[in-house]
């Protein structure tokens, strides 16, 4: 692919070859047209639910973050690259820590708000030395992929460690995509830190290549798991929800309304025609049980004399 000016010569694999008509640029504006239609996705989503909308922003603005970084890139070469750089790799690392804060939602755990800003903030420090004390391109690559492959692990945990019946496999999956998504980044930086000097983003490799392929299909298959996820999850409990108020009915319905009783032997008439004591019947018909004593005025007819009465509380 060739995206006028900007059109690169190929990305070279380990080996020494290179894959012709690769335009690095070009997969990046890919990466940032499809995390931008992930992040509306996701808030369309979140406009239609009520208990997870939260979860479901968290994660729409942290693909916006992720689309806002992509498109620093993309300008690269159009604006300070002392500008770009760290702030575009600061905006995707912040982007994929807020789709760990919306795990930490999803699953109703506390959100982690101390590991998202140290993520970020040693991703600032770290790409500002890289950038200005001793600029070095292969050390951001290395810098950010580290980053990303912890945040990766993260999320992956906290979906294995999310045990919920009906949606199990849906989480492993998306445990596996990201732990996928962390060693594509741990193999990107190692590519860094064992190949020659490199001096920009654009400069057809391995490593950028590794990158953007990421960018462009860990958003589409993170959306599809996610959103299948919640709306299986939504399913199971309106499913339960149901049942339980179909149970509620039934025993409410039980005990409602007028009941045949005899005046004399107090037995009541069920639904058969049948005459049961009032112990079987009551016991039939809801969850309620009984323990047999004698109150004070049987006990003295039955045996000539009285109990006296408790005293009063």
């Amino acid at each position: 692919m060739v995206f006028g000016q900007w059109a690169a010569p190929g990305v070279v694999i380990p080996g020494g070859e290179k894959v012709k008509n690769i335009d690095i640029r070009t997969l990046v504006l890919v990466c940032t047209i499809t995390s931008l239609i992930v992040a509306i996705a996701f808030g369309a989503a979140a406009g239609s639910r009520r208990r997870l909308n939260v979860a479901m922003l968290c994660w729409g603005f942290g693909f916006l973050l992720r689309v806002l970084g992509f498109f620093f890139i993309f300008l690269r070469g159009r604006i300070p690259d002392f500008i770009s750089t760290p702030l575009a790799n600061t905006l995707i690392v912040a982007g994929t820590v807020a789709l760990l804060w919306g795990i930490n939602i999803y699953a109703g755990k506390p959100i982690q708000w101390w590991f998202g800003l140290a993520w970020v903030t040693a991703s600032i420090v770290l790409l500002l030395l890289a950038t200005y004390a001793q600029p070095n391109y292969n050390v951001r690559v290395l810098v950010v992929s580290l980053l990303l492959v912890g945040v990766d692990v993260g999320i992956a945990r906290g979906l294995i460690l999310t045990r919920e019946t009906g949606v199990r496999p849906q989480q492993i999956s998306l445990a596996i995509l990201f732990l996928a998504s962390g060693a594509a980044m741990a193999v990107r930086g190692f590519i860094a830190i064992t190949a020659p000097a490199q001096s920009s983003v654009f400069e057809s490799n391995a490593a950028s290549l590794i990158a953007f392929i990421d960018g462009f299909i860990l958003p589409i298959c993170a959306t599809l798991g996610l959103l299948s996820t919640v709306a299986l999850k939504t399913q199971i409990e309106r499913e339960k929800s149901i049942s339980d108020l179909e149970v509620a009915l039934r025993r409410v319905k039980a005990l409602s309304g007028l009941l045949p009783i005899c005046a004399s032997c107090k037995k009541i008439r069920d639904e058969n025609g049948n005459w049961n004591e009032v112990e079987s019947y009551v016991s039939a018909h809801s969850e309620a049980d009984f323990s047999h004593s004698i109150c004070p005025d049987c006990f003295s007819k039955l045996y000539g004399f009285r109990f006296p009465d408790p005293p009063p509380r």
